[in-house]
């Protein structure tokens, strides 16, 4: 059976409702070491930079339509795109609030937090010392008396200062969620490119990093939230905050960060699926905090497919002011739009579908049709056998039953077919361009076939005794079945 859905001039309203709202405390520790300080006229004496200030971090964390370009800036100038808090408004789709505190005390007045200085040096907590370096920390936030006790819904940031360490050894200071504790640390400053440790051994360090941006915090949240790290084999590159996302921005330095992925957010009940039921050719739309996500289950497994499509140059608003949104900066999309398909794994896992139909990093070789114009995936779209781990192969195998088709591309939706039951009319096998002529033969035209396995595509054809014909679509784009007769009364 097939229906049809519309969602017409689709703009998804938000579910908006107080009662549903969770509230997440965060408290801010601010340390420094005995060597490397925070910010200020006096350190680094290169720079003779003012140092952050109270609001500084609150806009940062948890100002709310404020903290967005060219409304307002980084304390260091640079272009930012919400804070913590606007981001998550966001992608909880208005669920989730943050809230926050810094707990430095402020013993002269000048709106400059006191950091708290710890006993070492900042190459020593991070040689494998991470559990003495928060372990200290909270013992001399203790010590002033202030309160940086957790809990499920009240989470602690001790932000350190100097630039952030990317070592990623658990045992580092670079950045880490501590989950049952309900704590990250993050650094004070960030620069792009190679993960640089010790800013004594790299003193240009302290020239080109800059008040940090919003995208490791919001990942390492993320952790705290119950959202796992989305790498190695399972890494959807620059798609998703959980995987290389954090980083998205100009410069690649966090400053916009992509959007989680959609079963995260369906996880945490701040979006829903729609479900397809047989065949559906479906209008599909963009919405940044609302996504318009289709659900593609599997009969003969666990396995499900989630459809959504995203737009490059779209923007989001914050109050009277509005920026690139989330989906602005992925690495290597030069596109407008696109369409992701996600393959659910186990446990909360899901892994982005590469139309290039390889393992790559850019993004126009993602999302589809892309400019690899893949336009079907399928069971029945590529032959090649599925071997553990391929989950980049274009097509929905070890799934036996869901498929799409691009039917065409408009400007604001795509419309798609979606397949829930095996159809005898998926592409490739769907009839097309067919004609009859004066001598009622059946003749099939197609274009050339650019599918990545296009050896396998052929046509053979066997009328009563006689051999197989065989034709290669990769290389032939007309079909004159000669043993058919068109019957015009059934058309």
């Amino acid at each position: 059976m097939q229906t049809s859905i519309k969602y017409a001039n689709y703009a998804k309203q938000p579910n908006y409702d107080i009662s549903q709202e969770e509230t997440i405390l965060l408290k801010v520790l601010l340390v420094e070491f005995d060597d490397v300080k925070h910010r200020s006229p006096s350190y680094p004496l290169k720079l003779k930079s003012s140092a952050y200030t109270y609001q500084d971090f609150r806009n940062l964390l948890f100002s709310e339509n404020l903290y967005v370009s060219p409304r307002a800036y980084s304390p260091d100038s640079a272009l930012v795109y919400g804070s913590l808090r606007d981001y998550y408004r966001l992608m909880s789709n208005n669920k989730l609030n943050l809230q926050g505190i810094i707990l430095n005390k402020d013993i002269d007045c000048d709106n400059i937090p006191d950091w708290i200085t710890l006993q070492y040096q900042k190459k020593y907590y991070d040689d494998n010392r991470v559990d003495q370096f928060r372990k200290e920390s909270k013992e001399k936030a203790k010590a002033q008396g202030l309160d940086i006790s957790t809990n499920e819904n009240t989470f602690l940031v001790i932000i350190y200062a100097g630039h952030t360490y990317r070592d990623y050894n658990k045992k580092t200071i670079a950045p880490h969620a501590f989950v049952e504790d309900h704590e990250y640390i993050m650094g004070e400053r960030f620069a792009s490119g190679s993960p640089y440790r010790e800013e004594r051994n790299d003193p240009d360090i302290c020239s080109v990093s800059h008040f940090s941006h919003i995208g490791i915090h919001a990942h390492e949240l993320g952790h705290l939230l119950g959202f796992d790290d989305h790498l190695g084999g399972l890494n959807n590159e620059y798609w998703c905050l959980m995987s290389k996302g954090c980083f998205n921005g100009p410069k690649n330095e966090g400053a916009c960060p992509a959007p989680i992925n959609p079963y995260l957010r369906w996880k945490k009940d701040w979006i829903e699926f729609d479900s397809v039921v047989g065949i559906s050719r479906t209008e599909i739309y963009y919405n940044l905090q609302n996504p318009q996500i289709f659900k593609l289950k599997d009969a003969n497994s666990n396995y499900f497919f989630l459809i959504e499509l995203r737009n490059f140059k779209a923007e989001m608003q914050f109050d009277k002011s509005s920026c690139k949104d989330y989906n602005s900066f992925v690495n290597g999309v030069t596109l407008d739009k696109g369409i992701l398909i996600w393959r659910k794994l186990n446990g909360d896992f899901s892994k982005l579908i590469y139309s290039c139909g390889y393992d790559c990093c850019y993004g126009d070789y993602h999302i589809f049709p892309g400019i690899s114009d893949m336009k079907v995936i399928s069971p029945w779209s590529d032959s090649r056998v599925c071997k553990t781990g391929c989950y980049w192969i274009p097509n929905t195998k070890p799934s036996y039953n869901c498929g799409l088709e691009i039917i065409s591309t408009e400007n604001d939706h795509f419309v798609i077919d979606l397949f829930q039951n095996s159809p005898w009319i998926a592409t490739p096998a769907k009839p097309k361009n067919i004609k009859s002529l004066s001598d009622t033969n059946v003749i099939i035209t197609w274009d050339c076939n650019k599918e990545p396995d296009i050896n396998y595509y052929k046509i053979y054809k066997r009328k009563g005794n006689f051999d197989y014909i065989f034709y290669d679509t990769s290389k032939v784009n007309y079909y004159k079945d000669i043993f058919e007769i068109n019957d015009l009364s059934n058309n």
